[in-house]
């Protein structure tokens, strides 16, 4: 699984995750402060939901991490930094 197009999938998945996770939760999170000391019901498929999303993104970016070697261009921590401004 070194292949440059793995990254980019994963990482792209990863990035996918983390927008419908946002979506999904960004309403919620607005009617509870809006709705400040109401009791919030949320229904299982949308708790579902959000555990899946999350679930998911944290699937992509441990595969991402794990087998999908990032090679730094130099060696030498202080090459890369120096050629890096």
């Amino acid at each position: 699984m070194s292949a440059p197009w793995v990254y980019a999938v994963l990482l792209a998945a990863q990035t996918a995750a983390a927008f419908i996770l946002f979506w999904m939760v960004f309403p919620i999170f607005d009617s509870l402060v809006t709705h400040l000391g109401e009791r919030q019901k949320l229904d299982f498929s949308q708790q579902l939901a959000i555990v899946a999303s999350a679930a998911l993104l944290h699937c992509f970016y441990w595969t991402r991490l794990k087998w999908v070697p990032v090679t730094p261009p130099f060696h030498s921590v202080f090459v890369a930094r120096r050629s890096s401004r």
